[in-house]
């Protein structure tokens, strides 16, 4: 993920628990678990980890849009869902993990890919995403999730989200549209439609010349075909808009460059290059026990609060968060910035105390995002201080 830490999905069919053999319990750990979004941090507390987020069926794929979002995709009970820390989505069954949610959200698509209603999923199984669901998207089930931030494909399609339908035998794609605090998935046409009824796409990501590398499964039947017989007609494919761009030669090994070279390379077109610049600063900086050097923090900082373009912005604060180089009093400026989604990126790394919540509230500058960051976070404030928090929350109807 962006913020340093190893994410990763769960499905409903299992529980788990957590630990490293032979080691004392990591911190975070909540003891069993199923169909969830949790995360791994080696370092942090000596190694912590976190289930992010519960319920859904199977999630299965997940990415960030250019505003630090997460967004995943699912099959059965919704296909794309809006990623908040703490949250409680609807779940195919097992409600008894969360029996006192007052209400659980679900997916952020206002449209379903298969004909019916949400009862109706098992039907697109056998039609192999034609007839009646062929016009909807092909069927229930998705896996893989890519929002694109390259810079081959066309202006349009950047932010979209883009879903392999797995009884489809195609890419879906969705825009993605603030609303209120969150988010809502309208449909677009297909990307792709595939001519081999082998067609299963697992993976979709984009590289270093802003091209698209899908991964085909590539075998008969639906997801729980299971005779094991197909082992080598798995395939790539790479999707370019006309002839990509050369890579210039000092891109082409990003760990060659020196801090300030990966510093630049937060404000890069093609989100590739900010994404690994920023895992190498930070490996650099855990290598090296003591951050990154103050001139590479003055440039991602100059990046994070004058850059143009909040995608910058954000990725540069990412760098900062990563490689420990963000404090309190540089926290206490970004809560007061006049772009909400920074504002938001902040609360939901550093949350502030009770009293500097109540003032921010008070002050009347707060929108629905940042007060869905106040929310979220409020589970880091001691129970007692926690309903007076919500209590000034709540004063906002349209909330």
């Amino acid at each position: 993920g962006p913020d340093g830490w190893l994410y990763g999905r769960h499905g409903v069919l299992a529980k788990s628990s957590v630990k490293i053999p032979g080691a004392e319990p990591l911190a975070g750990i909540e003891g069993e678990f199923d169909c969830a979004i949790w995360r791994y941090h080696p370092t942090a507390d000596g190694g912590r980890f976190e289930v992010f987020c519960r319920g859904m069926t199977n999630p299965w794929g997940m990415d960030w849009n250019g505003h630090g979002d997460l967004f995943f995709s699912g099959n059965v009970n919704g296909h794309l869902w809006h990623g908040i820390r703490g949250a409680r989505y609807d779940r195919m069954f097992g409600e008894g993990f969360f029996p006192h949610a007052y209400r659980r959200l679900g997916p952020c698509a206002d449209h379903l890919h298969h004909a019916g209603d949400w009862g109706e999923w098992t039907n697109t199984r056998s039609d192999d995403g034609k007839g009646a669901h062929d016009r909807f998207g092909g069927g229930h089930s998705h896996c893989g999730l890519m929002i694109y931030r390259g810079d081959n494909w066309p202006a349009e399609y950047r932010g979209r989200a883009f879903l392999c339908n797995t009884h489809g035998r195609r890419v879906n794609s969705e825009r993605l549209e603030v609303q209120g605090s969150g988010y809502v998935a309208r449909h677009e046409d297909d990307f792709l439609l595939a001519n081999n009824a082998w067609f299963k796409g697992v993976e979709m990501v984009y590289g270093p010349d802003g091209g698209v590398y899908l991964a085909d499964w590539c075998d008969y039947g639906e997801c729980h075909d299971s005779d094991g017989v197909h082992r080598s007609s798995g395939r790539i494919y790479k999707i370019t808009y006309g002839k990509p761009n050369e890579i210039p030669p000092r891109l082409r090994d990003l760990n060659k460059l020196d801090s300030m070279q990966l510093a630049a390379l937060q404000t890069h077109p093609n989100a590739f290059f900010a994404t690994h610049a920023r895992r190498i600063l930070q490996e650099r900086s855990a290598i090296a026990g003591e951050g990154i050097d103050e001139d590479t923090v003055s440039r991602l900082w100059a990046i994070a609060t004058t850059a143009d373009s909040t995608e910058h912005r954000i990725n540069a604060l990412w760098a900062l968060h990563c490689t420990g180089s963000l404090g309190r009093a540089q926290h206490a400026r970004l809560r007061a910035d006049n772009e909400d989604a920074i504002v938001a990126w902040s609360l939901a790394r550093e949350f502030p105390s009770q009293s500097d919540l109540l003032k921010l509230i008070a002050a009347g500058g707060t929108t629905p995002k940042i007060r869905l960051a106040i929310a979220t976070g409020l589970t880091q404030l001691k129970p007692a201080e926690r309903f007076r928090v919500v209590e000034d929350l709540a004063q906002f109807e349209e909330d």
